[in-house]
């Protein structure tokens, strides 16, 4: 469901993504590929957060790095992380880190599918969603049921994401703009 709420600059728009799913951990092997695709030793990530496939209608693997320096310098072996995507079923790879986050944002964010043509996305509904359900099932980092999510920074295309959770539902918050109007005529 999407709803829209008119205001005095630009209409809030509120979109309610499919109900989550929690699919597997990635295994050792998977996780040594993942590794290698990010060129990542395995102390660079979180120990306590599982790196866990998770859906809002197109799933992600959410991994968590302790340093934004370190997600912000990320150079994606391509081959390695499509190969990955395949053998998962799963193009998309959401990372996060909760390093220099602050009150309002929640952690920072990349997001790489090349597997579906898409080398990085500089804003993701989609993947913040399955974050903020993510963060809420595994940490205290969503309070009141609310996360901001940063991302496109390594991009120089930054924005801010805002998820509202309910239950194994996440909706997107944001506003919205007219960039162009035009009419067709058939």
């Amino acid at each position: 469901p999407v709803g829209v709420e008119q205001s005095a600059s630009h209409p809030n728009i509120r979109v309610t993504q499919k109900e989550g799913h929690f699919g597997p951990l990635l295994s050792e092997s998977q996780n040594r590929k993942l590794r290698e695709a990010l060129q990542l030793d395995a102390s660079s990530f979180y120990e306590e957060l599982p790196v866990q496939i998770v859906s809002t209608g197109n799933a992600k693997i959410l991994a968590g790095l302790k340093s934004k320096a370190e997600l912000d310098s990320i150079k994606i072996r391509r081959e390695i992380l499509v190969a990955l995507g395949e053998e998962l079923g799963v193009p998309g790879l959401y990372l996060f880190t909760f390093d220099q986050g602050s009150e309002e944002i929640t952690a920072h964010t990349r997001m790489f599918s090349p597997g579906s043509g898409v080398e990085e996305d500089p804003v993701t509904g989609n993947a913040a969603g399955a974050l903020a359900l993510y963060l809420n099932r595994y940490t205290n980092r969503v309070p009141d049921l609310r996360a901001s999510f940063m991302q496109g920074e390594a991009m120089g295309r930054q924005d801010l994401v805002h998820v509202q959770v309910n239950q194994l539902f996440a909706t997107v918050l944001g506003q919205a703009c007219t960039v162009f109007e035009t009419h067709l005529y058939v």
